[in-house]
């Protein structure tokens, strides 16, 4: 008996340091954004590990400005210059299975010695709304403070213009003739 769960272990131990082809939470994925479908989702391609494999992404915590024609138009045309043929990081926002055709998770950009993440750059200009659904809980609070940024900015969705003055006039217009 003491056999078998010496051989059960040994196998566990050694699947445990080849566990196959799949991505870890940890990892961050090179990816080269080809286009940008909508402002909160890309097609992309795998630079590594699985270099030249074309996948579908999802950015998390964010979804698009649907009722707002001209801010969705802006934001699309914000997330085609953050990250469009530029070599970006990707990290995992929900965890990942081989079975997931979209992959739901962050995109990172250089900025110096630094990394921004796409979709708080987004919620910081107000281009897009907060999705809590699809935000990782270490990265809620985070987007929380970038939408509150852009509110409190009043930026993009949040901003509020000034009520026009109509003009005042004595004499009915159509009834000059």
């Amino acid at each position: 008996m003491r056999k078998w769960w010496i051989i059960l272990i040994s196998v566990l131990c050694f699947l445990s340091f080849f566990p196959g082809k799949g991505y870890t939470q940890e990892e961050l994925l090179s990816v080269r954004v080809i286009k940008c479908t909508r402002p909160h989702y890309l097609k992309a391609e795998v630079i590594s590990p699985d270099e030249g494999k074309e996948v579908s992404i999802k950015l998390a915590g964010i979804k698009s400005p649907i009722g707002r024609a001209e801010i969705y138009k802006k934001a699309l045309k914000r997330v085609k210059e953050l990250t469009l043929n530029q070599d970006l990081k990707f990290d995992f926002a929900l965890g990942y299975s081989e079975e997931e055709e979209v992959w739901v998770g962050y995109l990172y950009i250089p900025e110096g010695d630094e990394w921004k993440i796409v979709n708080a750059e987004l919620l910081r200009e107000g281009l897009v709304e907060l999705d809590e659904k699809t935000a990782g809980e270490n990265m809620l609070g985070y987007l929380i403070s970038a939408q509150e940024e852009a509110q409190e900015q009043k930026v993009g969705l949040w901003y509020l213009p000034e009520p026009q003055k109509r003009e005042k006039r004595e004499e009915c217009p159509g009834c000059i003739r």
